[in-house]
C-alpha cells in the first residue's frame, strides 16, 4: 500500500518569528524553506494527497507570488470575523475544522502539520485514532527570537510518530536560512 499524506500549513504561525525580526538573516528564503519541507515530506511518504495553507488575507496577499510559484492555494482566514467587534485569530479554528474533515479520507496514511502551535494537538490525536502517522514541521527553535518562548511547542513535538523508513521521529524544522 502506498503512503499518502495530507499537509496542513499554518502559514502565519510558521512565519511569525521571522516577520517579527528586525534583522532578517542575509541569506534568507521562504522558497528554500518550502523546498526543504517538501523534500522531507516526500522522503517519508509516497505521495502528497493534498496541501492546504491557512493564513489571514493580508499575509496571503503579501506572499501571493511565493505561494503561487509553489502551487500552494491559500485558505484565507479573517483576523476580525465579519460582523464582530472583537478582534481574534480564526486561522486555528478553521484549520482544525477543515483538518478534522479531511483526515477522514480513506487513502491517507499520514498527516503533516506545519506549525508550532499546541492548539492542534486535539486534531492530531483524532488523526492517530484513525490510524494516521503524524509528521510535524515547525519553526526551528534555534532561530527563535526569544529562546525562552520558542514557537515550537513541546506538546506538539511529542505528537510526532516514528518514521517507518528512518526509525526517527518525524519532526522537521522549517528553516528559511540558506
Amino acid at each position: 500500500m502506498n503512503s499518502s499524506v495530507l499537509v496542513l500549513i499554518d502559514w502565519e504561525n510558521i512565519t511569525k518569528d521571522i516577520r517579527r525580526q528586525k534583522n532578517i538573516p542575509e541569506k534568507f528564503s521562504y522558497e528554500v524553506a518550502l523546498k526543504k519541507l517538501f523534500a522531507w515530506i516526500k522522503s517519508e511518504v509516497d505521495e502528497v494527497f493534498d496541501t492546504f495553507l491557512f493564513a489571514p488575507l493580508y499575509i496571503t496577499y503579501t506572499d501571493y507570488q511565493l505561494l503561487f510559484d509553489n502551487h500552494l492555494v491559500p485558505i484565507t482566514c479573517p483576523k476580525v470575523p465579519l460582523g464582530s467587534a472583537e478582534k481574534r485569530d480564526t486561522v486555528d479554528p478553521i484549520l482544525i475544522e477543515k483538518g478534522s474533515k479531511w483526515i477522514t479520507h480513506p487513502s491517507l496514511t499520514h498527516v503533516c502539520l506545519v506549525s508550532g502551535d499546541s492548539d492542534f494537538v486535539p486534531l492530531l490525536k483524532k488523526g492517530k485514532v484513525r490510524g494516521l502517522l503524524v509528521m510535524i514541521s515547525g519553526f526551528d527553535p534555534a532561530l527563535s527570537k526569544d529562546p525562552d518562548h520558542p514557537s515550537f511547542s513541546k506538546e506538539l513535538g511529542e505528537m510526532a510518530d516514528v518514521s517507518p523508513k528512518t526509525g526517527q521521529k518525524m519532526v522537521h524544522y522549517f528553516s528559511p536560512e540558506i
